[in-house]
């Protein structure tokens, strides 16, 4: 007989004790090793100075502009923007602050753009000439327009010849309302642009170098060198432009092709801000690879001659035979005069040493069989003794 029966798991109080002490104790190191954060009443006070000071300087005054305007209510307060010369004036605010931000759009663009994406002698300046608002008082500013175009100003009788009004006037408002915004909009695009066009630019340097390295390295399979190296990109409106290098002898390195290329890549990227959209990289005037030390010359001449120099430096050095071949080292032991030679380069036989080895002028190859087999002997036992 089977009946159903539910299944009982014991309880263990001591365990559920134990892991509520524990993530309390989790909570209380985490709260103390927050050591990062300001002690509560400093925190407290910092938020309530802030709070002070924006309801003091600023919500108090706008209450105070609402209250004024609306203690006669609202009828006079409508009745007052109804008339003409409060019309006027709105009229005139809308006016300055729609050519002020047309203005503060082009100029503000054209400069975060300039600053960002061209190098050029000044570029400094003209950021210290952006953030010169920020530090002038609009005071001191209004004082610097009526100095240039007042009535007693720099510019101030040759405005009134010709009938020009700045001062007191829609151009004048409009100029001092530019002064004081135009920073915002250029340092707000600054950053933004930097941040985009580096990243951009960068992606397209590092993705140019790695085809670089992986056409030199199957130029370098194919046992060919570069003479000239050009790249072209093409930017998102099809446009193109490019630059090219030709070194002075051909090369197979990847750090000086990387570096050739880079260069050309940050000539081009600093007179053009647009997005890139195709890289083309040409390697011609191709040669063959030089496999021989190339740093000792180019003819045979002249590499044995190097190579006859090191060994008489090395011999200098070591005051002993440095590099030697198993013809001289045999000589060394079947003839006395051979024991201290003197310093040639030891992969060319001499005339003395092939004449000493298998015969004489007239023939000398006249004894080169039994030389051959005389060298071969002392060789091996040279070979056992090291």
């Amino acid at each position: 007989m089977m009946t159903d029966q539910q299944l009982v798991l014991p309880r263990f109080p001591s365990l559920r004790g134990a892991s509520t002490t524990a993530s309390m104790s989790v909570r209380k190191a985490t709260r103390a090793r927050d050591v990062r954060a300001d002690p509560t009443p400093m925190r407290w006070a910092i938020i309530g100075i802030a709070i002070a000071f924006l309801l003091l300087f600023i919500v108090v005054p706008l209450l105070n502009v609402f209250a004024q305007a609306l203690s006669r209510g609202v009828g006079a307060y409508f009745g007052a923007i109804a008339q003409p010369d409060a019309i006027a004036a709105i009229q005139l605010t809308l006016l300055a602050a729609a050519i002020s931000v047309g203005l503060n759009l082009v100029f503000g663009v054209i400069a975060a753009w300039t600053i960002t994406k061209y190098n050029f002698w000044g570029k400094s300046l003209l950021v210290t000439v952006i953030d010169l608002p920020f530090s002038v008082s609009p005071v001191i500013a209004g004082l610097v327009f009526v100095l240039l175009f007042g009535a007693q100003g720099y510019l101030g009788p040759w405005l009134q010849e010709h009938d020009i009004k700045i001062i007191f006037a829609l151009p004048g408002i409009v100029l001092a309302t530019v002064f004081v915004t135009f920073p915002f909009v250029a340092r707000e695009l600054i950053p933004l642009m930097r941040e985009q066009g580096t990243q951009d630019e960068e992606a397209a340097l590092t993705f140019a170098l790695s085809e670089a390295t992986r056409l030199v390295g199957q130029l370098r399979r194919e046992q060919l060198q570069a003479r000239e190296v050009s790249l072209t990109i093409r930017f998102d409106d099809f446009s193109e432009t490019g630059g090219s290098h030709r070194f002075r002898q051909p090369q197979f390195q990847n750090s000086v092709i990387n570096a050739t290329l880079e260069e050309i890549f940050r000539g081009i990227m600093d007179n053009q801000a647009r997005p890139v959209r195709q890289i083309r990289i040409a390697l011609w005037n191709l040669a063959r690879l030089d496999t021989q030390p190339t740093l000792w010359g180019k003819t045979n001449a002249e590499r044995w001659g190097a190579l006859d120099e090191a060994a008489h430096k090395l011999n200098g050095q070591l005051n002993k035979t440095a590099v030697m071949t198993g013809a001289q080292l045999a000589l060394q032991q079947l003839d006395d005069v051979h024991k201290n030679p003197k310093a040639k380069c030891p992969f060319i036989p001499q005339r003395e040493m092939v004449k000493k080895l298998w015969g004489t002028d007239a023939d000398p190859l006249a004894n080169k069989g039994d030389w051959e087999k005389r060298l071969a002997k002392v060789s091996k036992q040279s070979q056992f003794k090291h």
